[in-house]
């Protein structure tokens, strides 16, 4: 037996490395699926909008007139099928043709509402 102390050897950063780039992948796959979904979910809104006035241009409505869904949405209409928000929010449809700066339909989705300031022109 040695009387000699064991000698310790350094140890490998590899593992600790290896578990701070999967934290921060991780971390940024969740950070880019946010992004994502806010981006289509303001996509479905772009959509729905344009469809919105281009019925309201082609059929001679006036803001405040009536607008139902199923005018727009279905099997050849200007939207094929409803939108669904990708982070599970819910869209409130407006009743309504809305104004100028006004959306035909909002996300229920906290991260997904609008600047006001974005839409004035929509």
């Amino acid at each position: 037996m040695s009387s000699e102390p064991a000698v310790e050897k350094p140890r490998s950063l590899t593992a600790a490395w290896v578990a701070l780039a999967l934290l921060f992948a991780v971390l940024g796959g969740f950070i880019w699926k946010s992004g994502s979904d806010r981006a289509a979910c303001i996509l479905n809104t772009r959509n729905v909008q344009q469809a919105a006035r281009s019925f309201h241009g082609m059929n001679g409505l006036n803001f405040g007139d009536r607008l139902a869904k199923a005018d727009l949405v279905g099997p050849g209409k200007f939207i094929e099928s409803e939108p669904v928000c990708p982070a599970g929010g819910t869209y409130i449809w407006s009743p309504v043709h809305p104004a100028i700066g006004t959306l035909a339909i909002r996300c229920s989705h906290r991260k997904h509402q609008l600047d006001p300031a974005l839409i004035k022109d929509w």
